[in-house]
């Protein structure tokens, strides 16, 4: 589905494509006609007029039908996109197929181009007619897809501030650790992370830049394709891989948007959903969905989705993974994109959703003979007026000794 294209935008264009097309057939049918009438061929030839006939009254059509009675149809947005790319797909066959014949100088299949304008014809008398609710689905899909993009470029804005940190003078063997959380961004296998140090040097009254060595890690998170599996399948397959799970809080999110928002996260997540079981009354909700799809890897991962309540829900969340280090990211994930979409905290152990995180104690005794300026506060060096640091001793530009 093409969502850079509005839908009255792409009824438009695909009608002038589609009479451009007829345009083009029509003319090289008149070649075909000229060709089989010298090959005395007349039952060919008549054919061959008839369809010509059809053809440009398509060919009138498409030029002269304004878009709001262009057949009368009612479909979602999806199948309107659909409906859309074969209404262009048939004539552009239909003329492949006559320019073929004349490049080829081989028998007319006459079958094979009247079939070919038969479904061109019922794309005129089939093509879905867009609404009112048609439009508003489009739209609200062009605002999801933004509010990703937004948050998206927030994450790494955030993970790029996160990527430098900075901690006080450290005294003579004294020592003190940073730590930085790491979170997957694709499956990327055995991974290198690499770390530098930048600090002034007060022995040498210069700053200095440190690279720290690297160590290699094993991330898996999946690049998910959809791949189509029934109830029992899923099952079976869920039985032989690595699982987590989750369980939230009450919630004060009604629970068929809270399960409208989970869905179309793993759906967005290019995971396949099994048809959901949903029960609704006047008092309660109860849905719970089942999604698979396979990694560019050929990894297997699945997950389950139940939410329960009504004006308030609850939502449980299994996820299913092949391998340890795919799950951990591909949960994260799932966990990350729900709660975004809620801006709420679902999950009572936030633990649980924080993986690969590790921290270093760095000793080294170039270091703790260094400035390293903190958040806190800053003041001015008394001799060469520079800012620093609420608790600095010396001064990082000039290396005065601070009161």
């Amino acid at each position: 589905m093409d969502l850079e294209s509005h839908p009255t935008t792409l009824q438009e264009e695909n009608r002038k494509k589609v009479h451009e097309l007829l345009k083009s057939t029509h003319s090289r049918i008149e070649k075909l006609i000229q060709k089989t009438y010298q090959q005395k061929d007349s039952a060919t030839t008549s054919q061959l007029r008839q369809l010509r006939t059809r053809i440009t009254g398509l060919t009138s059509e498409a030029e002269k039908k304004e878009l709001d009675s262009f057949g009368s149809h009612n479909g979602n947005i999806d199948e309107f996109y659909e409906n859309e790319e074969r209404f262009v797909e048939t004539p552009t066959l239909l003329l492949q197929e006559v320019e073929n014949v004349l490049a080829t100088g081989g028998n007319v299949d006459v079958f094979a181009i009247s079939d070919l304008v038969d479904r061109m014809d019922m794309g005129f008398s089939h093509r879905i007619e867009l609404t009112n609710r048609n439009l508003s689905e489009y739209e609200n899909r062009i605002g999801s897809k933004k509010q990703a993009e937004r948050e998206e470029r927030e994450i790494r804005e955030k993970e790029q501030k996160e990527a430098e940190k900075t901690m006080s003078m450290l005294e003579p063997g004294e020592g003190k650790t940073v730590t930085f959380e790491i979170r997957p961004t694709g499956e990327c296998g055995d991974c290198k992370i690499s770390a530098a140090i930048d600090y002034y040097d007060y022995n040498t009254k210069k700053r200095k830049h440190v690279d720290l060595e690297g160590k290699m890690v094993s991330i898996v998170c999946p690049v998910l394709r959809v791949r189509q599996i029934d109830e029992p399948s899923w099952r079976s397959v869920v039985s032989t891989l690595i699982s987590a799970e989750e369980d939230s809080k009450d919630l004060e999110i009604p629970a068929e948007n809270l399960f409208d928002i989970a869905t179309r996260v793993l759906k967005d997540m290019n995971m396949y959903m099994i048809e959901p079981e949903i029960t609704s009354t006047p008092r309660l909700f109860t849905g719970v969905a089942r999604f698979y799809a396979e990694g560019v890897s050929g990894l297997k991962y699945a997950s389950y989705v139940e939410v329960v309540g009504k004006s308030r829900s609850r939502l449980i969340l299994r996820a299913w993974a092949e391998k340890e280090d795919a799950l951990a990211g591909f949960y994260h994930k799932m966990l990350e994109d729900i709660e975004k979409r809620t801006d709420i905290k679902l999950f009572v152990d936030e633990g649980s959703a924080q993986y690969n995180i590790s921290t270093t104690n760095i000793n080294d005794s170039l270091i703790q003979r260094s400035t390293i300026g903190s958040e806190s506060e800053a003041r001015k060096c008394s001799v060469c007026g520079k800012e620093v640091k609420e608790n600095a001793k010396f001064c990082e530009e000039c290396g005065g000794k601070l009161d």
